[in-house]
């Protein structure tokens, strides 16, 4: 009644349940081989009457019973190192990491496995290492296990290579030889049977990725323009008088002075006219000076002019006109 409550370690179970395990596994590995002979002969007789689809399904079967037949016996040698070094699991009471991974390995593929004895030894190196490994243990998980056991146990679907592969190996096994037709031919070359394409390099991949660049282009060459000569004298924008329509020395005006005769010089052009701004300003006298600049004796602003003088002045000034 108080035996599951109070239960502790027993190593002579425990190294019990693990002969066991490994005779377990042994009748699994073997039951399945025979299964997957059968079905291996199953796949050969559909490849013979041309039905590849039922054979493709087929040998799904086939790689994933070789691939647990393989893990167990993967598995069966991990027991079988366990037993060789069961004096650390007597000796010590926390898990020495000789045998961690094996343990751990044990931990993770006791669900995965219809073995009952694997489930018992999981429950004894529970009991005997407690639940500082079993929390380690559920925070890495795979982590800590054999990759090789994680692998081949774990549910995977196959690739087309080794679908292919499994199918030429059947065939071959069977006395016949297989040519996949629709991997056979990669851009009309005929690949041997069971051959797989090569795969590129890194250098390979890289230049598909990036081809060679083309070639550098020609380095800027910057010309310098020729320089604009300077205007002469006798010129208008580097042009001479003949060349400006109208201009000194011009076809049109060959009869004028110097008109366009070798030899003649050229007739500088009239000053340009001044203006007056009105008709008596010519002869007007000059303003009377400032106050600054008025002469010794002259008018000042202290002495004005009479009526007399303004009167003068302002007829010298609207030209004798009367208003």
């Amino acid at each position: 009644m108080f035996g599951g409550l109070f239960a502790s370690f027993d190593k002579a179970k425990t190294k019990a349940q693990l002969k066991l395990t490994i005779q377990r596994i042994s009748l699994m590995r073997n039951k399945r081989y025979q299964q997957i002979e059968v079905v291996k002969k199953q796949v050969a007789q559909f490849l013979q009457t041309g039905k590849e689809e039922q054979a493709r399904v087929k040998v799904e079967h086939v790689i994933r019973e070789t691939s647990l037949a393989e893990g167990f016996d993967i598995l069966a040698s991990l027991c079988d190192l366990l037993l060789a070094r069961f004096a650390l699991v007597e000796s010590e009471k926390t898990c020495a990491s000789d045998i961690k991974e094996i343990v751990c390995t044990l931990f993770w593929a006791a669900p995965r496995c219809e073995i009952k004895e694997l489930q018992v030894v999981k429950e004894q190196l529970l009991m005997r290492y407690g639940k500082p490994l079993a929390e380690e243990f559920k925070e890495m998980q795979t982590d800590l296990c054999d990759a090789r056991v994680v692998y081949k146990l774990s549910y995977r679907r196959p690739t087309d290579s080794e679908i292919r592969q499994c199918l030429t190996r059947c065939a071959k096994e069977n006395g016949f030889e297989w040519i996949d037709e629709v991997h056979s031919q990669i851009d009309g070359y005929d690949a041997p049977s069971g051959a797989v394409p090569e795969v590129p390099n890194i250098s390979e991949f890289n230049q598909a990725l990036d081809p060679a660049p083309s070639a550098p282009a020609p380095p800027f060459e910057h010309t310098v323009p020729a320089a604009v000569p300077t205007p002469q004298a006798g010129t208008v924008d580097g042009y001479t008088a003949r060349d400006v329509p109208g201009g000194q020395g011009s076809d049109d005006d060959d009869d004028g002075p110097g008109g366009g005769v070798p030899g003649k010089p050229q007739v500088p052009p009239p000053p340009p006219p001044q203006f007056e701004d009105h008709p008596g300003a010519a002869s007007a006298p000059p303003l009377p000076p400032t106050v600054g600049d008025a002469p010794e004796g002259g008018v000042t602003a202290e002495d004005p002019p009479d009526n007399d003088e303004l009167e003068r002045r302002f007829a010298a000034l609207t030209g004798g006109a009367k208003f």
